[in-house]
């Protein structure tokens, strides 16, 4: 059971809600006024769907509906719209035959003042077949609308082939305002990233010393982020390219439509086609196995685990957006719970009393500023000052000097430790359970690599000093 609609159509808002396992209802606010779109799978609750389809028909009345989907009922020619004479339209079907389940969806259809779409619209004047599999042939899955609908929204309806499933698609075409997309027929996605090939970092390099040497935080931020490069991208997310995808899946693709046209038309080679289907998933199966078996094994003998962790990203599952349910203040109680501490609206600072004695030996090193920048990962998130590692790993020897300096300014009191050191941003990530709860969320922080490798260097200190 699937439902699905364009993002260029101009939705206002959408509500989602799941009524059963079998019943899906979406409610649309569009430029025409609300449309009520349920989807439906008719299996072992038919009769509890309908009484509760009928229920929500009383209470919108005159209103905007549409009814789609599976509901395992062959209807032959029947339940077409009623004309103005109050006697049913004809409309055509290649299915000829009615069931139990068909009877009931007709008398159904007739008591609640909707009619069938299929073989009576635009698109599907003849009542194609929606149900193509070994079990036969037959229509099954329907689109029902009212007058008010059809006359209002409704431009064209058309059954589109489907080679992955035994179930034909049905597409429905709405008269609803639509966005502007950025191409034609295409979704495009801008993306914003830093430059690093060899290029990019002799030009940021070059730029760094431009740039001269600040002498504090601030004017060191604020350099790094001048000098990197920083660069635009957009590509078409609509192709979707399978690394496993080849010449011999191709044909066993055409061969499969040739086959299945066949079937369709006549009825008959019933067994080509089975056969071929089966052939069709193998070779698809075997495909996407072989090639998931050698990607692994590139990933074994990949010793930076880099093409590991690309393959457990690429078999997880979407990630579920945050809900925006949660309020602020429950977040903040929620983190600071969890992290053992209290809600508090301000920061102390030290005093002069409490801050630690040092002498000269103690000052930071350029070689454990350059200890610290080796270790640091590339393509890890950033902090709030938007400072990736890798300004710091190919930033060179002058940066790492530059830093050392600035480092020992802060420990040695003559600079204070920078406001945004002592902030951090929290990412939620959700686990598992009811969204909209923030006990269902685990939380990273995001600190400042500045501040990282800072705090670094004086955890090794003090595990040299144990």
């Amino acid at each position: 059971m699937v439902t699905a609609f364009s993002k260029s159509l101009n939705v206002k808002s959408t509500i989602i809600e799941k009524l059963n396992e079998e019943l899906i209802k979406l409610d649309l606010n569009t430029d025409k006024g609300k449309l009520m779109i349920l989807s439906v799978y008719m299996r072992d609750r038919r009769s509890e769907n309908y009484e509760k389809v009928g229920k929500i028909l009383e209470d919108i009345k005159e209103g905007y509906i549409i009814m789609g989907g599976d509901f395992n009922a062959r209807t032959a020619n029947k339940g077409g719209r009623e004309s103005e004479m109050m006697t049913e339209e004809y409309r055509l079907s290649k299915d000829k035959v009615v069931n139990k389940e068909g009877e009931v969806l007709l008398n159904w259809v007739s008591d609640n003042g909707m009619y069938i779409l299929n073989g009576n619209v635009r698109g599907d004047e003849q009542g194609e077949l929606t149900y193509i599999g070994t079990k036969g042939r037959s229509v099954i899955d329907y689109v029902i609308t009212n007058r008010k609908t059809e006359e209002d929204l409704i431009e064209r309806m058309q059954v589109v082939d489907n080679n992955e499933s035994d179930h034909q698609r049905l597409d429905l075409q709405l008269n609803i305002l639509t966005k502007k997309v950025h191409e034609k027929g295409s979704k495009y996605k801008t993306i914003i990233y830093e430059g690093w090939s060899e290029e990019d970092i002799l030009n940021y390099n070059n730029k760094l010393k431009e740039l001269g040497r600040p002498e504090n935080w601030n004017g060191l931020r604020e350099k790094l982020k001048a000098a990197v490069c920083i660069k635009e991208i957009r590509i078409n997310t609509s192709i979707q390219k399978k690394k496993w995808w080849d010449q011999e899946c191709h044909a066993a693709k055409l061969e499969l439509k040739k086959t299945r046209k066949k079937y369709i038309e006549t009825g008959e080679l019933k067994t080509d086609y089975c056969e071929c289907k089966k052939k069709y998933k193998k070779i698809i199966e075997d495909k996407k196995r072989l090639t998931l078996e050698k990607d692994w094994s590139e990933a074994r003998k990949d010793k930076t685990g880099k093409k590991f962790w690309e393959l457990i990203n690429k078999q997880r599952t979407k990630k579920e957006e945050i809900s925006k349910k949660i309020h602020m203040v429950e977040w903040t109680e929620h983190f600071a719970k969890q992290m053992g501490g209290k809600v508090v609206e301000e920061t102390r600072q030290l005093g002069k009393e409490e801050k630690i004695e040092k002498n000269e030996d103690q000052e930071i090193t350029q070689e454990e500023v350059e200890q610290v920048i080796k270790k640091l990962k590339k393509k890890k998130a950033a902090g709030e000052d938007k400072i990736t590692n890798e300004a710091w790993i190919y930033g060179g020897k002058e940066l790492q000097e530059n830093l050392q300096g600035i480092l020992n300014k802060i420990w040695n009191g003559d600079e204070d430790l920078p406001e945004e050191w002592k902030m951090g941003i929290i990412k939620p990530i959700f686990k598992k359970g009811d969204r909209h709860k923030p006990e269902n969320y685990r939380g990273i922080t995001l600190m400042n690599t500045g501040y990282k490798i800072y705090a670094e260097i004086l955890r090794k200190r003090l595990e040299k000093e144990k």
